[in-house]
């Protein structure tokens, strides 16, 4: 038990003037010489009374006040004893006693006892030390007395004991009653209302020992039982009001038992004998505080282990209820016990009931009732459901990831750890798991990856431009030579030569290689631009009529065209080269299907901020802030896996037996060239669309200067973010 420090006796300070304890000292003898009158009422056993309140008194005095104090309860003792036999023995019989009082004092200090008897352990303290220091006493004033010729020698060792047991009587006795209602608190049962109850419980029990002890029952109807009576209002005292209020109890019991002794009735009377009366007297008394203080001390003990463990529960439950971490229990077949309020908030009924497909009387029940492996996805996970049931109580907690809908109807990843709960049967019932939402580490993770793909295909893409680069102007080289050779040759054969048909070859071959070579300088970025405003709605009217020669029959053309403010600052040969380009892939995807479909051409003007979602799309980086118009591209052929959408701005990658696979290569180059963007989105056998960002002829962003425009071979690309990006709103 803790040191109580609000128990502890009261400091004497050294500014206390001599009157006090002067004041003091005659006011615990007087205390002492009264209450010993009460003691001098008992009958004596050789020439010794078995009952002596006065030493009980004044430990709780001393124990309250001070040791300084001990020449009150000399005096008290000489004085009370002075009548007795005289002030030789008188003297010898005040200094045991106060060496006794002494002594009690000193162990209680010692061993920390607790005035409002708390616990147990006070209880134990207050009789050992009774025990011990009563000892003193007693063989002070047996020898004392036999010394003196008060009786002889002989009769010293019965004179021991009842001197022993008188005192200590009177200290378990009188002692706690002092002492617990000096630390009692009135004012704290008055607030509370309890005071009415003590004075009920008091009224009845004076009732009853009138009754009992008062003469009231003839001596022939007295029963053994009725005796105990008292005994009730005390253990009722103790369990609702504690030790002062049980001992005051005891008090009222004392006082008419010792009345009755004093006219030789009492509890005991249906005893012969009259010494072995007041004995059983005696234990009668000392029985009732025993059980007042056990009593108290005990409820208080459980009182404090109540509040521990409300207390502790109150702490769990906030710790448990407030954490961020999703923590639960479930029995064996996953049916949810407890689930902390992070839990219940991040899987609400209406989102488990669409992810896990409950029947409609199941997500009518609360939610610890259903089922935790349905609510956090694990239901077809086979291989985590054999772990958790194969689980012991020794083993280590198993760890998994989950995938379920939350609350607000979006998917979320969590990571999960559950073990078994620790339970004295050895047979697992239940599981515990805390869960932690890892849905933006997940994502951040994906990011990453996109991120390091986006950067191999950046190095990836740098490397090829500087080796296109290298080759268009290597073969330009050599085409020069071949081409202009070609040429005056031509001019020198004679038209019915047969080498001219040769040189006809040569040149028809040479100008093959030099659009391939344009391509990859466009590609490169090698060319020059030459931008002015263009009406990108007028550039695609105007190619019309090329289109439809490229684009099947079945599959007709459909313009969702901008009336106006789509002028775009570009280059316009490049631009409709783009076009070509775009509405050719669009015709070739078409053609592989059977079914009738369509290619739509739109353009629209977007006003681009710092957070647009176009700022996404491949060179998407690259944007200012501005106006800016979107050419859309769009069939409903037979589209592209996922693996071929990502290679699709390779050089020399195609899917086409003729192609050469830089088509789409050039379009990047182009995009680039004039600092726009591009977006393509496609799913196998639904159709692609392609939408391309360019700035406007009256843009915020400098754009005015027709010069061109430089660029570097490095290239930040990124394929990854061109699949399924929002389209924006058209102005």
């Amino acid at each position: 038990m803790p040191k109580p420090s609000s128990h502890r006796p009261r400091p004497t300070r050294g500014s206390q003037s001599g009157f006090d304890w002067s004041s003091r000292v005659l006011l615990f003898a007087a205390a002492y010489y009264l209450t010993a009158q009460i003691g001098l009422l008992i009958p004596s056993i050789s020439m010794v009374s078995l009952f002596w309140p006065p030493v009980g008194i004044s430990v709780a005095l001393l124990f309250r006040y001070g040791l300084r104090h001990w020449p009150g309860v000399l005096l008290g003792a000489f004085a009370t004893n002075y009548n007795v036999g005289g002030p030789v023995p008188s003297l010898g019989f005040a200094i045991g006693t106060t060496l006794a009082c002494a002594v009690m004092v000193r162990l209680y200090q010692r061993y920390h006892l607790n005035p409002a008897f708390e616990s147990v352990r006070d209880l134990v303290v207050l009789v050992a030390g009774a025990v011990v220091g009563t000892c003193l006493s007693a063989a002070c004033g047996a020898a004392w007395s036999a010394a003196n010729r008060l009786f002889p020698w002989a009769d010293a060792g019965h004179a021991f004991v009842v001197w022993w047991l008188g005192d200590a009587g009177g200290v378990i006795l009188g002692a706690p009653i002092v002492m617990a209602w000096s630390y009692a608190k009135m004012a704290r049962l008055r607030r509370h209302g309890h005071l009415r109850g003590i004075l009920g419980s008091f009224g009845f029990n004076v009732l009853v020992c009138v009754v009992l002890y008062g003469g009231v029952i003839p001596e022939g109807m007295w029963s053994i039982p009725a005796s105990f009576l008292p005994f009730l209002f005390i253990a009722w005292a103790a369990t609702s009001y504690r030790a002062w209020t049980a001992m005051a109890h005891v008090l009222v019991l004392a006082t008419f038992v010792i009345w009755a002794i004093y006219r030789a009735q009492g509890p005991c009377i249906y005893v012969a004998d009259p010494s072995l009366r007041l004995y059983s007297s005696w234990a009668y008394l000392v029985t009732a505080a025993l059980i007042a203080i056990g009593l108290s001390g005990l409820l208080a003990e459980r009182d404090r282990v109540e509040h521990k463990l409300k207390t502790g529960e109150a702490t769990y439950r906030a710790l448990v209820h407030d954490n961020p971490a999703l923590i639960c229990r479930f029995n064996t077949d996953g049916i949810l016990l407890f689930a902390n309020e992070t839990f219940r908030h991040t899987f609400t009924l209406p989102a488990i009931g669409e992810s896990a497909k409950l029947t409609r009387s199941d997500a009518r029940k609360p939610l610890i009732e259903h089922n935790y492996f349905q609510i956090v996805g694990l239901a077809q996970d086979l291989y985590t459901l054999a772990q958790l049931r194969d689980i012991k109580q020794t083993d280590k907690p198993v760890l998994f990831e989950s995938k379920a809908v939350a609350a607000d109807n979006q998917v979320h990843w969590f990571r999960w750890t559950a073990r078994a709960v620790d339970m004295a049967s050895s047979v697992v019932s239940e599981y515990h798991a805390v869960g932690l939402d890892v849905t933006d580490q997940k994502l951040a993770e994906a990011r990453q990856k996109t991120l390091e793909a986006q950067a191999v295909q950046t190095q990836q893409y740098e490397a090829i431009g500087v080796l296109a680069g290298g080759i268009a102007h290597e073969f330009n080289n050599i085409l020069t030579g071949i081409v202009g050779n070609t040429d005056l040759a031509l001019m020198l054969v004679p038209s019915a030569h047969t080498a001219r048909t040769m040189l006809t070859d040569v040149m028809a071959g040479a100008q093959r290689a030099a659009e391939l070579t344009k391509q990859l300088s466009l590609f490169a970025g090698r060319t020059t631009n030459h931008p002015g405003p263009v009406n990108v709605s007028d550039l695609v009217r105007s190619a019309e009529g090329f289109m439809g020669v490229v684009v099947p029959r079945r599959c007709p053309l459909k313009f969702e065209l901008a009336p106006e403010g789509a002028i775009a600052f570009a280059d316009e040969a490049k631009l409709r080269q783009m076009l070509m380009t775009l509405v050719t892939n669009a015709a070739e995807a078409m053609a592989d299907e059977e079914k009738r479909g369509e290619i739509v051409l739109r353009t629209a003007v977007f006003s681009i901020g710092e957070s647009s979602p176009a700022r996404q799309w491949v060179n998407g980086d690259a944007l200012s802030a501005g106006e800016y118009v979107q050419l859309e591209v769009s069939d409903t052929g037979s589209g592209m896996t996922t693996s071929t959408l990502t290679r699709i701005f390779e050089p020399f990658f195609t899917t086409k037996f003729p192609g050469r696979g830089l088509g789409m290569a050039a379009v990047l180059g182009i995009v680039q060239d004039h600092r726009g963007a591009i977006q393509v989105q496609s799913q196998k056998g639904r159709g692609t669309t392609v939408r391309v960002l360019l700035p406007t002829a009256h843009a915020t962003v400098d754009r005015q200067t027709p010069a061109p425009i430089p660029r570097s071979g490095r290239r930040n690309v990124r394929l990854s973010e061109v699949l399924g990006m929002p389209q924006p709103r058209p102005v």
